[in-house]
């Protein structure tokens, strides 16, 4: 929701001088991959343009989730390179995961492995679910569409 206050966040890992331009939330990567947010920039200049793949994970991230954003990037960076519109450029695919950390295993693997294209962002506040924080207006609730498949349980 705070796009802003987000690539600033991404310009401090990436790079201050970065035009860093929000590419889409929920973005189909193939047919079965969906990441949760893409982000890119590009030199113009050099013709290279990076995306930045974000997981977001509200618990501890797992060596699994290292294997998903991997296959993202992978499936991503496949695409690009073998499609001929893209032909001009060079093209780099970064990951990032925001989470509160990760968990003993990924740990262990990060201390035996560095991972150069793939960033970790720790959440540093605790998000609760109390009703109070999460109630939406009237209007809001007025407008919203529910997806077709709920549908199903009121016929």
């Amino acid at each position: 929701d705070n796009q802003k206050d987000f690539i600033k966040t991404l310009r401090g890992i990436y790079g201050e001088d970065k035009d860093i331009q929000f590419v889409g939330r929920q973005v189909r990567i193939g047919s079965k991959n969906i990441a949760d947010l893409v982000y890119a920039f590009e030199d113009k200049e050099k013709k290279i343009i990076t995306f930045v793949i974000v997981e977001l994970k509200f618990r501890l991230i797992e060596p699994n989730d290292l294997a998903q954003l991997a296959r993202y990037m992978g499936t991503l960076k496949d695409k690009v390179n073998r499609d001929a519109k893209y032909s001009d450029y060079r093209t780099y695919v970064l990951g990032l995961f925001v989470s509160f950390g990760e968990d003993e295993l990924l740990r262990e693997m990060m201390a035996s492995c560095k991972f150069s294209n793939i960033n970790f962002l720790h959440i540093k506040q605790h998000i609760d679910f109390l009703p109070s924080h999460w109630e939406h207006t009237p209007e809001y609730i007025a407008e919203l569409k529910l997806d077709d498949r709920i549908d199903k349980f009121y016929k």
